[in-house]
């Protein structure tokens, strides 16, 4: 260890063998204290630009394929997950808050509560096929491991 670590810093540290863990952090702090520039912070470091773009909609090529491939699909949980943010327009972790309470479906119609970003929350009307995928999941989900959870999409591996 060098002498330049103020004493009142260093010596607690000693003691607890907490020096060679600790010295890069120390090294910063006591050199903002002698008021030298660490580079960490200042304006010689640029933060890389990302462009900003706006999400494009699939393509009706590349929807039908994306719909052929979920109706390929076995299993009834994964179907209905994957046709959510297509015909409801719902983010990953809007599909991941679903209770089944938040599922509100008819032999005709449904609706969705969802609760987003900021905890805002929205119902949106269920499309046809969405509706289809829900009823068959919801029609199985009571035979699955952890189907007393009040979420919605519940994995194989769910305390039951």
């Amino acid at each position: 260890m060098t002498s330049s670590y103020p004493a009142a810093v260093l010596g607690p540290l000693l003691v607890l063998g907490l020096d060679l863990i600790f010295a890069p952090a120390i090294t910063l702090a006591t050199a903002r204290l002698r008021g030298q520039d660490t580079g960490v912070g200042s304006a010689l470091v640029r933060r890389h630009q990302v462009p900003r773009h706006v999400p494009r909609a699939l393509d009706p090529r590349a929807k039908l394929r994306y719909l052929r491939a979920v109706e390929a699909w076995p299993g009834t949980r994964d179907r209905a997950i994957e046709v959510l943010p297509l015909y409801a327009g719902t983010r990953i972790a809007e599909i991941r808050a679903l209770d089944v309470a938040d599922a509100r479906l008819s032999a005709r119609k449904g609706e969705l509560h969802l609760v987003g970003k900021g905890e805002k929350s929205r119902t949106v009307p269920v499309h046809p096929k969405l509706r289809q995928a829900l009823a068959a999941w919801l029609a199985g989900r009571p035979s699955r491991p952890g189907a007393d959870l009040a979420a919605l999409f519940i994995s194989a591996g769910a305390p039951g």
